[in-house]
């Protein structure tokens, strides 16, 4: 299993790599954005230093905001 995900976190890595060259949609040096809620790749991305955690939304903070917006339309619908 380790072995898989170094080839898949590996092949990543070369995509990136290719995007910041600028091997891209626009032909131009971008950086890279990943989006992930998967426990596993999240935690791959931490411990390799070639990727830094810009921001992270945790489980309870989307609930918590969830709950806050259902509020809100609650209060609008009543009206």
């Amino acid at each position: 299993m380790e072995r898989r995900a170094s080839l898949r976190l590996r092949a990543l890595n070369e995509v990136c790599a290719l995007w910041r060259r600028g091997v891209n949609l626009y032909d131009k040096p971008m950086p890279m954005l990943c989006h992930t809620s998967h426990p596993g790749l999240a935690a791959a991305l931490r411990r390799d230093p070639l990727w830094a955690q810009v921001s992270a939304l945790l489980l309870a903070e989307a609930k918590e905001r969830s709950r806050r917006n259902e509020g809100r339309r609650a209060e609008v619908r009543r009206v």
